[in-house]
């Protein structure tokens, strides 16, 4: 085989990602593949994703010190807030089996809500999770510590 030939199979593998049989001269591209390979079942969005279920992705702060304001608003209040997707307007964050006044974000992904400050006075661990309040629809629980 002439390094000339060694150039043009090694230009033509590297082009398709793959050895191509076609692939004879530099005029030739190769064959466009005839699909688009999937994702690993590993890479697909989670479950709740799929089905539109409100689903917490990320909150904060996870935790503050007993009596301690957090995340201190500009009227001294300590405000939660939360990420999941398509989160409906009529949605509030629950916590410690309390329904907070809430506000949804324009684009549906961030929810946030003040939190009373005798409701982080005392040492504990206290779930919050998101519910829809037109269909009663809740999402994962998670926990904020007060230490």
């Amino acid at each position: 085989m002439k390094l000339g030939k060694v150039v043009q199979l090694i230009v033509c593998v590297v082009a398709a990602g793959v050895m191509v049989s076609g692939c004879k001269n530099k005029e030739e591209a190769p064959p466009a593949p005839a699909q688009q390979a999937q994702p690993a079942p590993s890479a697909q969005p989670a479950p709740a994703a799929q089905s539109g279920a409100l689903f917490i992705v990320k909150f904060g702060p996870e935790s503050t010190t007993a009596g301690q304001v957090f995340n201190a608003q500009p009227s001294g209040e300590s405000a939660l807030w939360v990420t999941a997707e398509n989160i409906p307007t009529k949605t509030v964050i629950v916590f410690n089996n309390t329904n907070l006044k809430s506000f949804v974000g324009k684009d549906g992904k961030l929810i946030t809500a003040i939190v009373p400050k005798n409701m982080y006075e005392k040492p504990g661990s206290y779930p919050l999770f998101l519910l829809d309040t037109e269909t009663n629809a809740k999402s994962n629980e998670v926990v904020f510590s007060v230490k």
